[in-house]
């Protein structure tokens, strides 16, 4: 078995945002819940079904931040993984890793509203 993980990291956005919406927006693209809808765009570029999603999570890290001279801690959530099982044939896999490329990057510009800043692929076989 192939998997396929992205790894999305944001762009600094504030808690005067709407925050939800890069959270939950890039959840959505990632997983095919909403338009984007990444795996069905890779797939239909591909001509078959390559990947599915798995599962998604936030990637969660403390920010330091003071008021009134105090520091306190926050976890903000700087991006977002995704896993994607790999679902075709063996020798297709760096086509559609980059395709997978292609759309992301197309997502990455044409919705400067996720604010994501750059994302990673990364692969794991089973031993």
């Amino acid at each position: 078995m192939t998997y396929i993980f992205v790894e999305i990291r944001f762009e600094e956005y504030s808690s005067k945002e709407k925050t939800k919406d890069v959270q939950n927006g890039t959840r959505r693209a990632l997983l095919g819940i909403r338009s984007p809808k990444i795996p069905d765009k890779v797939n239909e570029r591909l001509g078959w079904r390559a990947i599915t999603p798995l599962f998604f999570a936030l990637i969660k890290e403390p920010k330091v931040y003071y008021v009134g001279g105090k520091k306190f801690f926050r976890n903000l959530a700087p991006g977002a993984i995704v896993c994607y099982s790999y679902t075709w044939y063996e020798d297709k896999i760096e086509q559609t890793i980059k395709t997978l490329i292609e759309i992301l990057s197309e997502v990455k510009e044409g919705c400067k509203w996720l604010k994501w800043e750059k994302f990673k692929i990364y692969i794991a076989k089973e031993i």
